[in-house]
């Protein structure tokens, strides 16, 4: 079995959403490896739709991520985040380094939030499969994934937010 960094759990399965096709798998150990070509004009939620809907069947917990962000203490701790039950969520968050302002309808600057009042969430995320299912028909085509818990939300599935 495979293990993912440091968690103590096995990973059955490894989806690479790659842009174009581009990648053609190499090693042996590429069994457990499903490629979803998509067009880099297409939006990431078709993409994430397309990733989802490869998972094979007996797959119910997703870590999503970009592969240059995933230490393995963040990686641990969304996994250990993740509610109980079928539909959950888990996400990482540090505080926002950045002056985050506030615009009119014209994107005048009308004001600035208190940075003691914003988090910014990060990857990697944790996610049940019936989560995803859930949340990807109700995101805009061109939403990050940073947004999916925001919708997640909104459809009544915890959300847990650890430090990231």
């Amino acid at each position: 079995m495979t293990r993912f960094l440091r968690h103590p759990g096995p990973v059955d399965h490894v989806v690479l959403a790659v842009a174009d096709g581009s990648y053609e798998p190499k090693t042996a150990s590429d069994h457990a490896v499903t490629i979803v070509p998509f067009s880099m004009s297409a939006p990431a939620v078709r993409a994430w739709t397309a990733v989802v809907e490869s998972l094979p069947a007996d797959i119910s917990t997703v870590l999503l991520y970009e592969v240059d962000r995933v230490t393995p203490e963040v990686a641990d701790a969304v996994l250990a985040g993740l509610p109980a039950g079928p539909l959950g969520w888990s996400v990482p968050v540090v505080e926002m380094p950045e002056t985050v302002k506030i615009v009119d309808q014209r994107q005048r600057i009308v004001g600035t939030l208190d940075r003691e009042t914003v988090l910014r969430m990060r990857c990697p995320q944790a996610a049940t499969r019936a989560a995803l299912e859930a949340v990807l028909p109700t995101v805009p085509a061109n939403f990050p994934l940073n947004a999916l818990p925001f919708y997640a939300e909104r459809l009544g599935i915890s959300v847990v937010r650890g430090a990231g």
